[in-house]
């Protein structure tokens, strides 16, 4: 496939052709520059993110430059850019966004209760020492989790998809319902109504522990070599 692109590029993007587009690109250059401003803002409506739309609506008016020279209203720019296929950059901005996401719920900062005392601490250091039995503040960490919807069991992190205290750390930010993107990290999996603490029993995601701690997740798989050929 690569072979062929090249092949066509080298047949399509001659000296002459070059020097055309330029040509007429330059010529075109204030209706080019107002379409810019047009289909950053029709990105923005689209894909419900100025910052998306200030990255893709001039590469979008750059490519309908090369259907039409005229300028292009709001309503035309949305219509246009709605019979094209953005399957590319949804994907890539969810499984972005996942990680943002996830970066958040593990930075916040959060009071809990143990041994009646009030601490505070990220929601990622609590996981730390839930994930560790044998860690000092093990029990109070674990609890103080489960207020948030949050648990870990066999080497996964669940985390619940309506926990009230969660939503409020969530409430102004753009990820509520949080569940859709947890669900784009990699190796989690939808579980069904799963036990958190008393009264908050509710669906939820799983995933890895790693995902958080940064270890390497463990293959189970045989691999198709010995100690006997490192030797």
């Amino acid at each position: 496939m690569w072979t062929g692109l090249l092949s066509d590029m080298r047949e399509t993007f001659t000296p002459e052709y070059c020097r055309s587009m330029l040509a007429r690109t330059l010529d075109n250059l204030p209706t080019l520059l107002a379409n810019v401003s047009t289909f950053t803002r029709a990105a923005s409506l689209m894909f419900k993110d100025a910052r998306a739309g200030d990255q893709m609506g001039p590469m979008i008016a750059g490519a309908y430059s090369l259907t039409s020279t005229a300028l292009i209203t709001e309503e035309a720019a949305m219509a246009w850019m709605q019979k094209q296929d953005w399957d590319f950059h949804t994907q890539n901005r969810e499984t972005e966004d996942s990680g943002v996401l996830l970066t958040h719920i593990m930075t916040s900062r959060v009071r809990y209760d143990t041994a009646g005392i009030t601490r505070e601490s990220t929601i990622g250091d609590m996981v730390q020492l839930a994930a560790d039995r044998n860690a000092a503040g093990h029990d109070g960490a674990v609890q103080g989790l489960r207020s948030y919807g949050i648990k870990i069991d066999e080497g996964r992190i669940f985390i619940s998809n309506t926990a009230p205290q969660l939503r409020k750390l969530l409430q102004d930010t753009p990820y509520v319902p949080w569940h859709r993107g947890l669900s784009e990290v990699a190796g989690a999996r939808g579980e069904k109504a799963t036990y958190f603490m008393t009264g908050l029993i509710t669906r939820a995601v799983s995933i890895p522990l790693a995902a958080v701690t940064g270890d390497v997740v463990p293959i189970d798989e045989d691999l198709p070599f010995g100690e006997d050929d490192f030797r």
